[in-house]
Parts: C-alpha cells; structure tokens; sequence
C-alpha cells in the first residue's frame, strides 16, 4: 500500500517543516476511500484547498474509483455522507473514524494508503497545556 505524506520531504525521506515549527508523528493510518458501487465518474468531497486529505484522494483514487472529476468542498466529514448517499462522490477517510460510522448501503470502502499523523507547534513554545498534551499523545503514540 502506498504511503502518503502531506508534508515536503527533506533529503533524508524524513518531513520537513520550517524552522519556526516543530513536530512529531503521533499515528500511523490507513486512508480509506469510500466510494458509491454504482459505476461512472464521481467527484470527490474534501475539505477546502489545503486539506491534507484532499491531495492523496484525488492523485491516488483516480485508477480506482473510475476517474475523479472536480473537488466539492464538504465540511464537516459528516457533511459528506449525504454526497455519498447520492452516488456521485468519493471521499477519503481514516479507517478509525471511518470505523465509528455507519455507511449507506450503497457505498464501498477500500485501503487507499497510509499517512502519519504529526503533531505540529511553533518551535520553541513552552506552555504546560502543549506539554501535557504531547506526553498524552506520546504514552499511546504508534510507532
């Protein structure tokens, strides 16, 4: 399965953030692409132009949902399982939020690729509440 990143890669394969912003991988997920069983061309529901959903779906999906055609910007996810219900649109999901909802009858969910998760602050930002909340996510961090 392809693996998937967001961000700009350094020489070393690794992300590469600017230096005023510092950040650490907290999970590793599959992307699943749900899609309605009825062929034809479909759409894809996003978010808005830097979603980092957005970029994978249409690039990887193209082969298997039989071509995408133009981004609908959708927000919040719930707002995409009407499009779904239409037959007309694809979306991209994580595979644990995914497994939280219930889909339409008529829709189709496949492994698309992996992504990681970064947890991303301003460099040098010292604040209990960042602090906690990075030894949070650390203790039940994959990888």
């Amino acid at each position: 399965m392809p693996r998937w990143s967001a961000c700009r890669q350094g020489a070393d394969g690794q992300p590469a953030c600017p230096a005023e912003l510092a950040f650490t991988p907290v999970f590793y997920e599959t992307l699943m692409l749900v899609r309605p069983q009825t062929p034809g061309p479909l759409r894809f529901a996003a978010f808005a132009s830097g979603c980092s959903y957005r970029a994978p779906g249409r690039t990887l999906a193209g082969g298997t949902a039989g071509g995408l055609s133009r981004c609908m910007r959708s927000i919040p996810i719930t707002a995409c399982l009407p499009a779904w219900r239409s037959g007309r649109y694809a979306c991209l999901l994580p595979e644990s939020v995914l497994s939280l909802m219930t889909l339409p009858e008529n829709c189709l969910s496949e492994p698309l690729c992996e992504a990681t998760t970064q947890l991303i602050w301003r460099s040098g930002l010292s604040a209990p509440a960042l602090s906690e909340w990075r030894k949070l996510l650390q203790s039940v961090a994959i990888g």
